[in-house]
C-alpha cells in the first residue's frame, strides 16, 4: 500500500519529492506552493486525502546552507535570521 500511496502523491504537480523515510513517518514529500497558506491547504486537502494517510507533520525550509555537495554561502551571510511570513 506504501508504494501506491506514494505514487499517488508524487503525481501532484506541487510535489517535488516524494521518498520512503524511516523514523516516525514512513514517507516524505516536498512540496513547492505560492505561500504557506497553499501550501496548508494542499496537504489538508489533497495529500492528507490519500488512502492509507493517517496523519501528517509538516515542516518549512527556511535556509539552506549545502545543497548537492555545494556550498551556498559563506559563514558571515548567516548572521541574520531567516524572514519567515504568513
Amino acid at each position: 500500500g506504501l508504494d501506491r500511496m506514494a505514487l499517488r502523491g508524487a503525481n501532484f504537480e506541487e510535489v517535488e519529492a516524494s521518498e520512503l523515510v524511516s523514523g516516525g513517518y514512513d514517507w516524505g514529500v516536498f512540496v513547492t506552493a505560492k505561500n504557506l497558506k497553499s501550501v496548508a491547504s494542499f496537504i489538508s486537502e489533497r495529500l492528507a486525502t490519500i488512502q492509507g494517510v493517517l496523519s501528517t507533520a509538516t515542516h518549512f525550509l527556511l535556509r539552506t546552507y549545502k545543497d548537492h555537495g555545494q556550498l551556498l554561502s559563506e559563514e558571515s551571510e548567516f548572521q541574520e535570521k531567516p524572514s519567515v511570513s504568513p
